[in-house]
């Protein structure tokens, strides 16, 4: 299972060349959320979150533990040991537990001031979704106004 996120995390950080129907270039490109909070219950679900963080070259944020801390190192993931994961303004949450729990820190995450922090479920079971913790970034370079095909603009179908 991680190959196909390891291998969908490198599929979405190639820049892809899109169409220019009227001559422009249209490039996108995927870039990591930032730093995740890693919220789980039991080891196999936080080893999840830290790879799924991982491949999509994120930050972990780990409250501070011990069996946090060791599952960190044994993954080789980029992290962060911070006292409240969810204080340190994560820029996404990845998260197993109990439902309560689940709807306590959505509530918690509603309140926040800026931009919305998205929760995703990943465990051991669930792995979620890798586009979910990058951000869409596009860059669009107008050829027309020096020297494109303009005529493209202005293409009509031929009356019968």
């Amino acid at each position: 299972m991680w190959e196909s996120v390891d291998a969908a995390a490198t599929a979405i950080y190639a820049e892809q060349t899109l169409p220019g129907p009227t001559g422009e270039s249209n490039v996108l490109s995927l870039h990591p959320r930032g730093r995740v909070a890693c919220i789980a219950t039991d080891d196999h679900a936080l080893q999840a979150q830290l790879r799924l963080a991982a491949a999509t070259g994120n930050i972990a944020l780990l409250a501070r533990s011990e069996r946090a801390e060791r599952i960190a190192a044994q993954t080789g993931a980029r992290y962060e040991i911070v006292a409240d994961a969810l204080a340190a303004a994560p820029d996404a949450v990845l998260f197993a537990g109990s439902d309560q729990h689940a709807r306590e820190i959505r509530k918690l995450l509603a309140t926040r001031e800026g931009p919305i922090v998205p929760m995703l479920v990943v465990d051991a079971d669930r792995h979620g979704d890798p586009m979910r913790l990058v951000y869409e970034r596009t860059l669009t370079i107008n050829t027309t106004a020096s020297g494109g095909n303009a005529s493209l603009l202005s293409l009509a179908e031929d009356a019968p």
